[in-house]
């Protein structure tokens, strides 16, 4: 026994040495993986920051195709050493070009972030190389259709990593290249119109987008793409917008609309056409209430941000503009300033003016919201009366709140029923009611409506009825 017990001694006095001394390591390792991980995400930094350094350096000149229109347009004789110079260009730029594209090739989905920025940097780099190589090229031989086809294409690539990149400035001018070669392509127009929406010239981004339209509607008609077509159209108003120009934002948002290629952009865009009539096109008054609604998501001030929306309010021209912003200050008093009964009468004012059907619904849908904020106010003031046992006062907001048709008006009529309890007429009226707008109640509700009608009944004599409640309330539990 002692023997094996001192075995077994030694034998855990080994495993904890073992564990004491492996768990530091552990941790050294773990510790050795992420400062050789930060070092490299140092290294990658840097070497991305000289890239771009480098890139920057290679400027685009205009003379190049200033030249060669000139060239193209006269009689020039090309030297036979400048085609054998160009040629000799045009073999050094496509190499470069092939290597850019063989390193793009190398990223993948699983590649650290930095290492494949640092990849596409240095692809960057060598188009850039390689686009220099062409352009002289090019001014040796401006005649040369495979020269002209590499640097088309290297273009197109820059462009494209550019606006991935987010560098717009560099991309548009890539792009513009492009349009002085291309002079047929909407589809590059309209890449240029986006860059410089991005870049905030909405002048120039109308004008390119402009010509993208123009170039598609002069094409076969057969061959339109109109779903294409109605992004040109949707971004031309967009510049249009930012422009203030309010009436041809309007019809170009309805062309648009025509060929709208989902139900999802149609609504898009007629949500667009009605955010700048808003206030019949006060394109500024529209913005500032869009800043207003994102304000109050992180509001801590709201008596600032209801003075902020009163100050808008003195600068709308239309009714309906000036209805929402009251009704945006009620669910702020209502809500955040214990000011109710102010609330309730503000937005009183709001729902009286607005055109109901012979159901008390709104012929407008978007203006049901006001009624319904009007009755959830209404009732959640009787509620709180009616906790503190305040009858009187509670039947009066019960009465409001079911006196139209907001979407919780069952409520408000079981509120009313539960309060007349005692004349059983009334609230057997008051119940069925209740009843007809069931869909609003909760299944507690249903089952205190179905015991009021059966005790109504009861009280009433009336037993036949009573019995047919006492039944429905049975299946209810």
């Amino acid at each position: 026994m002692n023997s094996n017990f001192r075995f077994l001694t030694i034998l855990c006095l080994l495993v904890l040495v073992c564990y004491v001394i492996m768990v530091p390591n552990k941790r050294l390792i773990c510790a050795d993986k992420k400062g050789s991980y930060i070092s490299e995400e140092i290294k990658y930094k840097k070497e991305i920051e000289k890239a771009i350094r480098e890139i920057n350096q290679f400027v685009l000149s205009d003379s190049l195709w200033k030249m060669w229109q000139s060239v193209r347009d006269s009689q020039f004789v090309i030297p036979q050493t400048d085609t054998t110079g160009a040629l000799k260009r045009l073999g050094v730029g496509s190499q470069k070009a092939k290597k850019a594209v063989q390193m793009i090739q190398q990223i993948s989905e699983s590649m650290d972030s930095l290492k494949a920025n640092k990849i596409k940097l240095d692809a960057i780099l060598e188009l850039e190389k390689a686009r220099v190589d062409l352009e002289e090229s090019i001014k040796l031989n401006p005649y040369d259709h495979r020269t002209q086809k590499w640097l088309v294409w290297i273009f197109q690539q820059l462009a494209d990593l550019h606006t991935e990149r987010e560098n717009y400035g560099r991309a548009t001018t890539m792009l513009e290249y492009l349009a002085y070669i291309l002079k047929d392509d909407p589809q590059l127009f309209y890449k240029l119109g986006e860059n410089y929406l991005w870049l905030g010239n909405w002048k120039k981004a109308r004008e390119n987008l402009m010509k993208s339209i123009n170039l598609v509607l002069d094409s076969d008609w057969e061959t339109i793409n109109t779903d294409e077509l109605f992004f040109h159209y949707s971004l031309r108003a967009e510049a249009e917008i930012q422009m203030g120009m309010v009436q041809e934002a309007l019809l170009t948002l309805n062309y648009a609309k025509l060929i709208a290629p989902s139900p999802e952009e149609e609504q898009r865009i007629q949500w667009q056409i009605k955010w700048i009539n808003w206030d019949d096109g006060n394109l500024t008054n529209s913005i500032k209430y869009d800043e207003l609604k994102e304000k109050f998501k992180n509001c801590k001030d709201h008596n600032k941000l209801i003075s902020d929306y009163m100050t808008l309010l003195g600068k709308l021209t239309t009714n309906n503009a000036k209805n929402e912003i009251h009704w945006q200050i009620s669910k702020l008093e209502f809500q955040f300033l214990n000011k109710r009964v102010e609330a309730i009468m503000r937005l009183f004012n709001v729902i009286r003016e607005i055109e109901i059907d012979s159901l008390g619904v709104a012929i407008e849908l978007e203006n049901q919201r006001y009624l319904n904020d009007y009755g959830l106010m209404c009732y959640n003031l009787g509620v709180e009366n009616l906790k503190q046992n305040d009858y009187k006062v509670a039947y009066i907001y019960f009465t409001q709140s079911a006196a139209i048709h907001w979407e919780g008006i069952g409520k408000s009529y079981f509120q009313l029923a539960y309060i007349s309890n005692s004349k059983n007429d009334v609230a057997i009226q008051l119940c069925n009611k209740a009843l007809q707008f069931r869909n609003s109640l909760s299944l507690t509700e249903i089952y205190q409506t179905y015991e009021l009608l059966f005790n109504s009944y009861k009280r009433k004599g009336v037993f036949d009825q009573a019995e047919l409640w006492y039944q429905k309330l049975v299946n209810v539990q």
